[in-house]
């Protein structure tokens, strides 16, 4: 049994981060593979706690 590697992939906005990932994942698809996104971790949006605007009353 072989151990598992942990690759970290980090960046700004836009910068490809998500294109290099699944260029990896495509040339590592012979291997057991597993991609964990941030967006993974969000809850649903109608789930997520919110506050109302003491003004104008809006959700925020």
């Amino acid at each position: 049994m072989s151990k598992p590697y942990f690759v970290g992939i980090a960046g700004g906005s836009a910068g490809g981060k998500s294109t290099f990932c699944e260029q990896l994942y495509q040339e590592l698809k012979d291997l057991r593979v597993i991609a964990i996104h941030m967006d993974d971790y969000f809850k649903p949006e109608e789930a997520r706690p919110y506050v109302k605007s003491p003004i104008s009353g809006r959700r925020i």
